[in-house]
């Protein structure tokens, strides 16, 4: 909810500016009317406004356009916090499993057979699939999927036989959540609350949120 109220004061916001500055103030209403958009999709329309897809991990060329300034302030936002997080890049979890942000093919684990891409907004960078299965289910920052699409992607990480890495933006959230419900599904962990200790302590600044907690509760429930 609190994405949507933010991004709806900022759209207005910047949409009021644009028409106030005139000339250029072109720029300001387009990123305003992004804003806009993306809280329509915490709303209701969901991460397809992006047009990740499924099978190489890049965007829609007409979602890139429409949504190009949001994009542009997202992953220049994105490039600061890698810069400047005195974080890793991934972390191991458990065995076969590594978690992490969005790599650059240099940045991936050795020896990686499955790659898990949770973001919805960023495309998969250029050649990081090569030799490597991918599993891509597009998600919101700070959102969940759907349960069942959720408990399915799990249970084929879990099952799979070689190396696999997770991640989304920058490793904190979307990434941990799918993470926990692995190690719950490996039975490494046995419950949501283990799980995420499990993750914490691999890699410190994972923060689950609200949702993501009851998702991974739902997920326990539901299995029992």
């Amino acid at each position: 909810m609190k994405y949507i109220v933010l991004f709806i004061i900022l759209g207005t916001g910047l949409l009021t500016l644009g028409e106030q500055l005139g000339g250029f103030g072109w720029v300001f209403a387009w990123l305003g009317l992004d804003f806009l958009i993306v809280a329509a999709a915490y709303l209701k329309l969901g991460y397809k406004i992006f047009g990740k897809r499924s099978t190489d991990g890049q965007l829609g060329l007409a979602s890139v356009i429409l949504l190009f300034p949001y994009l542009l302030f997202c992953w220049g936002f994105w490039h600061l916090q890698r810069r400047f997080l005195k974080e890793d890049c991934y972390n191991y979890i458990a065995p076969g499993l590594w978690m992490g942000r969005r790599a650059f093919v240099d940045e991936l684990p050795a020896d990686i057979s499955l790659l898990v891409d949770l973001t919805a907004e960023f495309p998969e960078p250029k050649g990081a699939l090569d030799g490597k299965d991918y599993l891509c289910l597009p998600t919101l920052d700070a959102h969940v999927p759907n349960e069942g699409e959720f408990r399915a992607l799990v249970q084929k990480i879990a099952d799979w036989p070689g190396n696999v890495y997770i991640h989304c933006a920058i490793g904190h959230g979307r990434s941990a959540t799918v993470a926990a419900a692995v190690l719950m599904a490996r039975g490494l962990a046995t419950n949501a609350q283990e799980a995420e200790a499990m993750l914490k302590k691999a890699r410190p600044w994972i923060k689950l949120n609200q949702t993501q907690r009851q998702l991974l509760d739902w997920t326990v429930k539901s299995s029992v």
